[in-house]
């Protein structure tokens, strides 16, 4: 399959993405990135050497997918809980429930401390944290060993962590956590004050509020619907313009490219990529290279030429001007600076994937997308149920802790 999203364009893979989820704390992905630095610029090519459109076919497409999901009330409810972690003066609004025992879905806040063979580790313990029961934000064990306890109690668990969890010293060894159960916390009904504070002063009223929290929601949906047309239009466009060869040097370049990623991640697993690579694959880097990334690669250069002469034949185009207001609000929209956005990337490669993503969106408003309802023999979003549910909130805490998830 063609890469489809704006972070496949950038060079980013399936592959790359487990490294991603595993990585312990979102620190350790902004470590990464800011130790990017220039990379050569891609060898150039001319795309019409291996494909030329002389049709007009890709202007008559009709494309299936399914209807973009719409925002249910539990879930804008879930997510102001979630939000109520961040509100300033917390504890001034939290409902602390000291009596019962712990259910699945409750947050409850507690302190713990992790010991192996009778001493505490790194990373094992804290005070007031605050874990969602079923969130699987701990190791195998933790949280469902809390069902039924208690609230106020203490209690050891004895516990496992994985084999392959990231630090060595800790993989595969038994530990016990020593935990107390402080309180299981509530949000309280949503007032015009307490919607001013989640909404940072934005907001004056719960009826704005709520619908800005639906509306963000929704934005999600209509991003996801959209990927999925993307990537039916690029699934439809390489059955009807195969890709047949490819610029050798390119492919070694994207190749080369993301070896430089995995290199980069391996420190933060205390390994090196022959291990990191063999740990989360189980190959030799070789059959890696020839098994994962080569297809990886030709994959992203067939999607390039195909709307690299899709672009030509169409007269779309991105000038510096676009190219670097282009630049500037997906780098603010991120939250970044343009060159940690670029990622080390020279300006024209930079160009040539965001006049991709331009011939993207213009493939996107010309071609038929037709939605359809969702079945179970289709891909779908995950549909939940509008069954009401209690009111939980999310699972951090204003104090610092360092996580043993």
């Amino acid at each position: 399959d063609a890469a489809q999203t704006e972070e496949d364009l950038f060079g980013y893979t399936e592959t790359e993405s487990d490294l991603y989820d595993a990585a312990e704390t979102e620190e350790d992905l902004y470590d990464y990135t800011e130790t990017e630095t220039e990379l050569p610029p891609a060898p150039t090519y001319n795309a019409a050497d291996y494909l030329v459109i002389d049709d007009d076919g890709y202007k008559e497409l009709t494309v299936q997918v399914p209807a973009a999901k719409q925002t249910t009330d539990v879930e804008v409810n879930d997510q102001i809980e979630q939000e109520f972690q961040y509100v300033e003066n917390y504890d001034d609004y939290v409902k602390k429930i000291t009596s019962g025992k712990v259910k699945y879905g409750d947050v409850v806040n507690i302190d713990y401390e992790g010991t192996k063979d009778g001493k505490p580790f790194d990373g094992g313990t804290a005070e007031n944290y605050n874990l969602e029961i079923g969130s699987d934000s701990f190791i195998f064990g933790f949280e469902d060993d809390l069902i039924g306890k208690e609230i106020g109690s203490e209690c050891d668990l004895d516990l496992t962590f994985p084999e392959e969890y990231p630090v060595e010293d800790l993989a595969g060894e038994d530990v016990v956590f020593h935990v107390t159960i402080n309180y299981v916390g509530e949000m309280p009904e949503l007032t015009d004050e307490l919607a001013e504070k989640l909404s940072y002063g934005e907001y004056d009223n719960v009826e704005d509020y709520v619908q800005s929290v639906r509306d963000e929601i929704q934005a999600g949906y209509d991003e996801e619907h959209k990927n999925e047309a993307y990537t039916a239009i690029m699934t439809s466009l390489a059955d009807m313009y195969p890709v047949e060869k490819y610029p050798e040097e390119n492919v070694d370049y994207q190749v080369d490219m993301m070896m430089k990623q995995f290199e980069a991640f391996a420190p933060m697993y205390g390994m090196d990529v022959d291990s990191l690579i063999e740990s989360f694959y189980g190959m030799k880097v070789d059959e890696f290279i020839e098994n994962e990334l080569t297809p990886s690669a030709e994959n992203a250069l067939a999607q390039e030429i195909i709307l690299t002469a899709i672009s030509e034949k169409e007269g779309i185009t991105m000038d510096d001007e676009e190219l670097d207001e282009r630049l500037a609000e997906r780098a603010e929209a991120e939250g970044v600076s343009v060159e940690t956005f670029t990622g080390g990337l020279d300006r024209e490669t930079v160009r040539s994937y965001l006049l991709q993503d331009k011939v993207m969106d213009w493939l996107y408003q010309n071609v038929r997308i037709e939605d359809i309802e969702e079945t179970e023999n289709y891909y779908t979003f995950g549909n939940e149920t509008e069954a009401e549910t209690e009111s939980v909130f999310g699972n951090e805490t204003e104090a610092e802790t360092e996580s043993v998830s």
